[in-house]
């Protein structure tokens, strides 16, 4: 029997939209059923939900579905963990399930003189328990990271990343009176670990509804320690002041501000450019104001793969030298250019995430790289696209249609050309 079949289905099926319109023929094959509901693709290429009679759910049908959700979700995600941290065409941007993993991976890049950020995947976690698992993590991964700095095995400006939701901000407990005060105790302990290991401090930016908790805390937590960076994402309209009022804040004059400058991967549909020209331009205003409207003692890192992006930072740098500048890229994502400017003398620090929930973060990373999804099967591509909506509730982003593939091959000569010309 097929997945989401039933004894007595044909294998194909007809599918109605309940609107009227011409009915199309899918195959079984290619629908999901599950979490108690089936996702087709449509004529639009949209994934839309049917019912078991192919037409919206009634209110029985959504029952069923509710009822049979949680161990069915947990069983699919599961299943999405094990295959992006065990089938080899699919372990690409996940280094493994545990801390030594992602160690032995940063002590790879230290051979090649760069450094890396760690991060232990986990998102939007509402378990307490759960909250207590990844404290628990980066509590023994911390003082493992500080021995290996002191022994020279690793960068010595290795990093962590952190974010607000697997720390408790979205926590469900009758023991959480203020989820997000309980989060930024957490977070801080953090910070303060990691300060007396010699580690510095990432953290990540979330969905908007997140961007202004976000920020007060990191300000705080870097007035007061000194070791801590902040992404900052070119997807959301606010982001250039946000980064100015970084670049002034009164409780930043000490211990300045380090910023990472990225596109965001979260789809934002309210004060956002959501097309990709849009966000692409500006990134580059971002970058532009990073280094032009900022004194000596602001510190820049972007973190981009775009060979365009990489070589206005590169040239800018040059004109308005910094505190701190480097490039930042993400594990299994164009790793050419990565070995481009490493061998051409130039600081690259490589996000390495590893963890047990490898699935999530997986597939966006997947959906953003063209070069890895032409490899695979375009049905195994579906699955997980469909799979990731059903589970957290919207797609992930795909590669843009707008984006001009030839002019990124251009300027990948032009940022060549560059290197070849200021070898460090």
């Amino acid at each position: 029997m097929k997945l989401g079949t039933k004894a007595d289905e044909p294998i194909g099926k007809v599918v109605t939209d309940g609107n009227g319109r011409k009915p199309t023929r899918t195959p079984r094959f290619f629908s999901l059923n599950l979490l108690g509901r089936n996702v087709e693709p449509s004529n639009s290429g949209k994934e839309r939900q049917i019912g078991a009679g192919g037409t919206t759910p009634n209110n029985q049908q959504q029952h069923n579905a509710e009822r049979s959700t949680p161990w069915l979700m947990s069983a699919f995600e599961a299943a999405g963990n094990w295959a992006f941290l065990h089938v080899n065409f699919l372990k690409q941007w996940v280094v493994g399930a545990a801390a030594e993993d992602a160690i032995k991976q940063a002590q790879k890049l230290n051979e090649k003189g760069s450094s890396a950020i760690i991060c232990c995947l986990g998102e939007h976690i509402k378990e307490k328990a759960v909250v207590d698992e990844m404290m628990q993590e980066y509590r023994r991964l911390l003082p493992m990271l500080g021995s290996e700095i002191r022994a020279g095995r690793i960068h010595t400006e290795t990093s962590i990343a952190i974010r607000p939701s697997p720390f408790g901000s979205d926590v469900v407990d009758s023991t959480v009176v203020d989820a997000r005060a309980y989060s930024k105790t957490n977070m801080e302990e953090l910070v303060k670990l990691a300060k007396e290991n010699g580690v510095l401090v990432w953290m990540d930016m979330e969905g908007s509804h997140f961007t202004d908790y976000t920020l007060e805390v990191y300000k705080e937590l870097q007035a007061k320690y000194g070791n801590v960076g902040i992404a900052l994402q070119a997807n959301l309209v606010r982001t250039a002041d946000d980064m100015r009022s970084l670049m002034t804040a009164p409780e930043l004059t000490q211990n300045r501000a380090y910023v990472r400058l990225v596109k965001g991967i979260y789809k934002e549909t309210v004060n956002a450019y959501e097309a990709w020209n849009e966000n692409h331009k500006n990134f580059s205003d971002l970058i532009g104001i990073a280094f032009k409207e900022s004194d000596a003692g602001f510190k820049v890192a972007v973190g981009t793969h775009h060979a365009g992006h990489m070589l206005e930072a590169l040239e800018l740098s040059k004109d308005y030298p910094k505190e701190k500048f480097e490039i930042q890229t993400l594990m299994g994502v164009r790793d050419d250019l990565t070995d481009l400017l490493r061998s051409n003398g130039y600081a690259v620090t490589v996000y390495v995430p590893y963890g047990k929930k490898a699935f999530a973060y997986s597939v966006r990373r997947m959906m953003r790289s063209p070069e890895k999804m032409s490899t695979m099967l375009p049905m195994v591509v579906s699955i997980f696209k469909a799979a990731y909506k059903i589970l957290y509730g919207s797609e992930p982003v795909g590669v843009p249609t707008d984006m001009d593939s030839s002019e990124l091959k251009s300027k990948e000569r032009e940022l060549r050309t560059y290197l070849n010309g200021t070898a460090q």
